[in-house]
Parts: C-alpha cells; sequence; structure tokens
C-alpha cells in the first residue's frame, strides 16, 4: 500500500529516472541539455542510484567535452567510486584523469584521495569494500562493536595486502587516546594495543606502517611508566625514519626522558625528606612549645582558612576529568596542600612563640622548612600523576 504523504517523492524519483532522461534525447531543450543532463545525473546520485548516475555524467562527459560541467562530471564519478561504492581501482584513474585535464578547486583534493587510493588499486576489490565498511560503520554504531567487526575481519583474511594497516587501526583504537591509565579496561587496551604493535614491527619491516607502530608502541610504553622502552622504540624510529622519524617522534621522545629524570628525582626525594624532617627536629626548641604558641598559630591559621576552603572548593567545581590533560586528582591535591599550609602556619606560630624563651636559627628552620615543603609537593604531584603540568613550560 503507498502512504499518500510520500507521493510527492515517487512521483520525483519517476520524473528523473523515466521522463526526464527521454525529455533529454530530444531536441527541445538543446540549448540547455549539458545543465539539464549534470542535474539529472546529480539527482540519480542524491537518491542512491549511483550507476545511472555514472551513466549520466559520462553520456556528459561524451557529448560535452567541452563544457564547463565535464570537468564537475569526472571528479563526481571518481568521488561515486570511491566514496558511495568503494571501488578504489576506478576512483583513482578518474581522479588521475581529472588531474590530467581540469585544474580547479577540486585537483587539490582529487590529488589527496588518488595518493590515498594508489595503495589499494591491486587489492581485492571486495575485501577493500568490507574494509571501509566497517570503518565507516565507527560512527553509525559503538566503540566495542567496530573493533570486534574488525578483529573477525582480520582473521578471515590473514594474507590481505593491507593488513599492516587494518592492524594499525585495531591498535590504535585499543590504545586510544589517553594521557593516563585509570582502570583496568584501560590496562587491558593498552596491553592488547602493544601485543599488535608488536606483530606490525616484526611482521611487516618493509612497509611504512611500521615506522607508525614503533611511536605508537613507545606511547603505550610511556603510558604504562616504562620510560626505558618508551625511549627506546623513540630512538628507533628517528633512526630508521630521519627527518620524517624525528617529526613524528616530537616531544614524547624528550618527555620519556624527563620522566626518568621524575624517578630518579623521587628518589633523591625518599632519602632526603627523613634527613630533612630529622634536621627540623634538630633546629627547632619543640621542648619549648607551648599552648599560646599553638593558639598563636590557630590564630593566623584563621586569615588563611577562606582561601584555602574557596581554592579547594573551586577546583573540584571546576574540574572536569573528561578534559584534555585533566586526569581528576588535581582537587585533591590542591586539598591536601592547602591542610600542609596550615599545618606550617600552626607549626610558625609555635616556633615564633618558643623564639622569646630560647634563640632559634631562623635562617635555618625556614631553608629546612621550604625543602621539606618543596619534597612533599613533589611526591603529591609525582603520586597523583600531574607533573605533566609542568611540562607545558618546557615544551
Amino acid at each position: 500500500m503507498i502512504n499518500p504523504g510520500n507521493s510527492p517523492k515517487i512521483i520525483k524519483n519517476f520524473f528523473i529516472m523515466t521522463i526526464l532522461p527521454i525529455i533529454m534525447t530530444t531536441n527541445v531543450f538543446s540549448t540547455v541539455n549539458p545543465q539539464i543532463l549534470f542535474k539529472t545525473a546529480k539527482n540519480a546520485e542524491n537518491c542512491n542510484n549511483f550507476r545511472l548516475a555514472i551513466d549520466r555524467y559520462q553520456e556528459l562527459i561524451k557529448k560535452y567535452n567541452d563544457s564547463s560541467y565535464a570537468g564537475n562530471s569526472l571528479f563526481r564519478i571518481a568521488v561515486i567510486y570511491d566514496e558511495k561504492l568503494y571501488e578504489p581501482t576506478k576512483a583513482f584513474l578518474k581522479y588521475k584523469k581529472y588531474i590530467q585535464h581540469y585544474k580547479g578547486r577540486k585537483t587539490h583534493r582529487a590529488k589527496i584521495r588518488s595518493n590515498y587510493l594508489s595503495k589499494y588499486i591491486n587489492s581485492d576489490q571486495d575485501k577493500y569494500k568490507t574494509y571501509i565498511q566497517i570503518l565507516n560503520s565507527y560512527s553509525k554504531g559503538d566503540k566495542s562493536t567496530t573493533i570486534q567487526m574488525m578483529e573477525k575481519f582480520i582473521n578471515k583474511n590473514p594474507t590481505l595486502d593491507f593488513l599492516d594497516e587494518a592492524f594499525l587501526w585495531l591498535a590504535n583504537e585499543y590504545k586510544g587516546f589517553k594521557r593516563t591509565i585509570k582502570d583496568h579496561r584501560d590496562e587491558r587496551g593498552i596491553d592488547r594495543a602493544i601485543e599488535i604493535y608488536k606483530k606490525i614491527i616484526k611482521d611487516f619491516p618493509e612497509k611504512k606502517n611500521r615506522l607508525l607502530a614503533l611511536k605508537n608502541l613507545g606511547d603505550c610504553y610511556l603510558l604504562k611508566n616504562n620510560n626505558r622502552l618508551a625511549k627506546e622504540c623513540y630512538k628507533e624510529v628517528i633512526k630508521k625514519g630521519g627527518k620524517f622519524g624525528s617529526r613524528l617522534v616530537g616531544q614524547y621522545l624528550s618527555v620519556s626522558g624527563i620522566e626518568i629524570y621524575y624517578q630518579r628525582i623521587i628518589y633523591i626525594v625518599t632519602v632526603l625528606l627523613p634527613i630533612l624532617t630529622l634536621g627540623l627536629i634538630i633546629i627547632i626548641p619543640y621542648k619549648s612549645f607551648t599552648m599560646s604558641g599553638l593558639k598563636t598559630g590557630f590564630f593566623h591559621s584563621l586569615f588563611f582558612l577562606p582561601a584555602a576552603i574557596f581554592l579547594t572548593g573551586i577546583t573540584f567545581l571546576l574540574t572536569n576529568p573528561a578534559m584534555e590533560n585533566i586526569n581528576g586528582n588535581e582537587p585533591y591535591l590542591v586539598m591536601i596542600i592547602m591542610i600542609l599550609i596550615i599545618l606550617i602556619i600552626l607549626l610558625n606560630g609555635l616556633v615564633l612563640n618558643a623564639e622569646g624563651k630560647r634563640t632559634i636559627n631562623i635562617p635555618a628552620y625556614l631553608a629546612t622548612t621550604v625543602l621539606i615543603v618543596i619534597c612533599i609537593n613533589y611526591y603529591l604531584f609525582y603520586y597523583f600523576d600531574l607533573l605533566y603540568y609542568f611540562e607545558r613550560f618546557i615544551f
């Protein structure tokens, strides 16, 4: 049963597919035949009748080769083969022909697409079509479904000539765009990505994607805090890729080097902190501390307390873990730092009160306290995984 609401659309399609081609074969509209023919082809394309659209575009090119519509028709044929019918060889040839015979604003896009399709011209066209359809399904469904489809496609086609590209896409999806590993699911994804990247590096030594896999493998090691292996991967990328490899690695090699220094500093801080704490105990006259000194410190801390509450509250309010370079630990860092400052204010009250009873080496006290605060803050930034904020001042 025909829905009356669809009648105008049915009539339009019938006119485009049946009546209009008959009219165009006559000489009644001979002065506008190229325009009408192009419009007919475009309408057929919009109605997903791609074979008819190609026929009409080719007819236009044959009859009106000198028309301004001929170049546009050739380009549309290439696009249909490329993006609708997934026939890379035909699309490549049409793009190349367009580049040779026509110059216009579409030439740049034609060059980009022909370069991309050149590696698929000898591939199995049906398998290429399946591959592209899987990639296109990513926007329609959820990520996990597309990944499962790609896994099955790879297992079913172990001799595929663009298998390295399929593997690289799959590994990149497992890796994602994470700055940190937050849970076991992220950990499993990174481990699976590492497994696939290693396979690409081993099984496809002559493929260009091997270099990308090597760089991304370094990224995975960096995520897992294995900075030695990350640095080895990045150096290999530079060694094998030359200038391109250097651009590909970019700041990641420097970051991996900095991460090694981060770890060395944490060892130094671990040794230094108890020594400084012992020094502070020796410097301050803790036997001279009184309740009046504690009251003084508490009174002074009241002036700082509103700022501490405000800074902690506003950080909790504005922190969004979904944003890039924010991992959600920032509010807790600020809260602990505020508590640390309040404790130092209380200690200062006790020390200042004891100063009246006993001479204290104030410069040594201040220097030791500052160093302890720096060490504690480094611990906090390191274990909350927030040291990358300092990287922004470097890169």
